[in-house]
């Protein structure tokens, strides 16, 4: 494995930029965007791909990771909140309780990995 093969498509900076909210902890950011790099690089042909769009696709998996393993406490990432005044009780629905890496059908696009394709297979039988 080469240096290209360990290559992060983003850095702790450009995740900063656009999401800074999911940016407290930079080790735990570095990981996941070195994590999701590398899920990109099994996905597609990467090298044929540029530059930005690997970037891009790399922070916005890495904060729906980042938004679905944070602290409940946050409601980043969350799609639904209720709260209640009688004595206390609160409620949050998160997006991706579970932090997992996906790619979005739109992301996988941009990376070439979900093009269709139409084939035509002859089922005749030569002589016959």
């Amino acid at each position: 494995m080469g240096a290209e093969d360990s290559k992060t498509f983003a850095s702790f900076a450009d995740m900063q930029m656009m999401h800074p909210d999911l940016c407290g902890d930079q080790t735990q950011v570095e990981a996941e965007l070195s994590l999701t790099s590398s899920a990109i690089r099994a996905l597609c042909d990467w090298e044929h791909v540029e530059a930005e769009v690997l970037k891009l696709v790399c922070i916005q998996a890495s904060a729906r990771s980042l938004a679905g393993a944070q602290s409940k406490s946050a409601p980043i990432g969350s799609v639904q909140t209720a709260w209640a005044n009688t004595p206390f009780s609160g409620s949050v629905t998160f997006q991706q309780p579970s932090g997992d890496v996906y790619f979005t059908a739109f992301e996988r696009q941009l990376l070439g990995c979900d093009e269709g394709y139409a084939c035509f297979i002859n089922q005749t039988v030569d002589g016959g």
